[in-house]
C-alpha cells in the first residue's frame, strides 16, 4: 500500500476552508455539499449546474455520488 502512494504525486484543488477542516478530521477529502464554495455567493445560480454534473456522472459513470459533489483536482507533480 505505501509503495503505490509513493507515486500519487502532489495535486492542487480549490476547497472551501471549512472543507479542509473536515478533510483533515476525517483523514479525506470529500465533495460534501455543506462546503460548496457556491454557498458563499450564488448559490442559485451554481447549484443546478453542480446538481446536472453530478447527474449526468452518475448516469455514465454508474457510480452513485450519494449526494456529494465531484472534487475537481489537478496533478501538479
Amino acid at each position: 500500500m505505501w509503495r503505490g502512494l509513493m507515486y500519487m504525486g502532489i495535486y492542487y484543488t480549490y476547497q472551501h476552508e471549512d472543507a479542509w477542516k473536515v478533510a483533515l478530521e476525517r483523514g479525506y477529502l470529500q465533495g460534501d455539499p455543506r462546503y460548496a464554495m457556491f454557498n458563499d455567493e450564488g448559490f442559485d445560480f451554481f447549484k443546478p449546474a453542480y446538481d446536472w454534473m453530478v447527474e449526468q456522472y452518475e448516469q455514465r459513470i454508474g457510480i452513485p455520488l450519494n449526494g456529494s459533489y465531484p472534487v475537481w483536482s489537478r496533478r501538479v507533480s
